[in-house]
């Protein structure tokens, strides 16, 4: 009878001879004791998984691999060394034990300083390259390896000034926001944008959105005030004649309530109507025209202050501010350079953090 392959002692011998080989390689190549110790576990542990696997693709497979891991270790690439390790890795555990795991990770984030996060992203980048063992001890990990990591981010802040200083003096251009009826325009520029704006501008921006907005509201009253003098009317009448008003009141409110409706039908309904229906509308109507020629009123301010920031000055005098304090900035820039040669990661006065904060090139909160 045909035995299996697994059974076959040129089979087992075959596998034991390459299991010893690996473990001769990882004792004598020139790794770190801490990654010999994890290669050889995820070695052990797979050859332990696999022993009884019927799969003959499988254990091809794993052969393959096993010398692919080889030649790894003799050529000491530890990238293609890692993506072995990382395919085999497999760490399975109860579901209640991950969530117990996640919520420990969660917590310890929450207390865990800000600063420190790029620290622990670049440990496990360069870990996972098996470029740094997993036990460092802690006094070499902040007096060695987190200055790097902030004179790294220093130089990804220093890189961010030399490319909006590249890109040339900031613009100085018209934004606008709406008020209602119309929009208000003002000057913005690098030298009155978000915290440098106007207290004087952001204070009229919102009397002008309350205005239109009290404005709109009392149109909206009027509005209801119609339907109910239309409605007073109709009952006194008909308590006086016993007959009902036969009136399109929709198309008498949108009239009287917007101008621009089509005035042909709706002067018509107006001419037809009684003198006692007009003087329960009338004085409505009045209202509502005041509010209306109040919003062109508003409209024509805010045009008016358009052409004023245009060519009263104000627009070139913003200009001229963002213009000088871009050349400010390049002569900081300038200096700051001078000093960057003899930039030093491990020293507190004279590392790339304290350059840019020094030239005044970043806020001082950043870091």
């Amino acid at each position: 009878m045909v035995k299996h392959f697994s059974e076959l002692r040129a089979h087992i011998h075959h596998v034991r001879s390459w299991y010893r080989y690996t473990l001769r390689n990882i004792n004598h190549g020139p790794i770190f004791s801490q990654a010999k110790k994890e290669i050889r576990d995820v070695v052990r542990s797979t050859i332990h998984k696999h022993r009884g696997s019927k799969s003959s693709w499988k254990v091809y497979s794993l052969l393959q691999d096993i010398r692919i891991l080889n030649e790894h270790i003799r050529q000491l690439n530890l990238p293609g060394i890692s993506l072995l390790l990382h395919k085999h890795r497999a760490v399975k555990e109860k579901k209640n034990i991950e969530l117990l795991d996640v919520s420990r990770e969660v917590i310890f984030q929450s207390n865990t300083n800000k600063n420190r996060d790029p620290l622990r992203s670049f440990l496990y980048s360069e870990r996972k390259k098996m470029a740094l063992p997993n036990d460092i001890p802690e006094e070499y990990i902040e007096k060695l390896i987190e200055p790097l990591v902030k004179h790294q981010r220093g130089i990804n802040a220093f890189h961010k000034v030399q490319l909006s200083l590249s890109k040339g003096p900031p613009k100085t251009y018209l934004s606008y926001t709406m008020t209602g009826p119309g929009k208000l325009w003002f000057v913005r520029s690098a030298v009155n944008r978000r915290k440098k704006q106007s207290k004087a501008l952001g204070t009229y921006i919102r009397f002008c959105r309350f205005t239109a907005q009290k404005n709109l509201d009392a149109l909206r009253k009027l509005e209801k005030d119609l339907q109910w003098a239309l409605q007073e009317y109709a009952w006194e009448d008909y308590l006086k004649t016993g007959n009902l008003v036969h009136k399109n009141q929709d198309l008498i409110i949108s009239y009287i309530m917007d101008r621009k409706s089509s005035k042909t039908t709706g002067s018509n309904q107006m001419e037809s109507l009684s003198p006692e229906m007009v003087s329960w509308l009338e004085p409505i109507k009045h209202s509502i025209n005041y509010l209306h020629t109040k919003k062109i009123k508003l409209i024509k301010i805010l045009k008016l202050n358009k052409d004023k920031l245009l060519f009263g000055g104000q627009f070139g005098y913003y200009d001229m501010q963002s213009q000088a304090a871009y050349q400010r900035r390049l002569r900081r820039y300038k200096n700051m350079l001078g000093e960057m040669r003899s930039v030093n990661p491990y020293s507190e006065s004279h590392n790339i953090w304290s350059l840019l904060k020094k030239w005044n090139m970043i806020d001082t909160g950043k870091r």
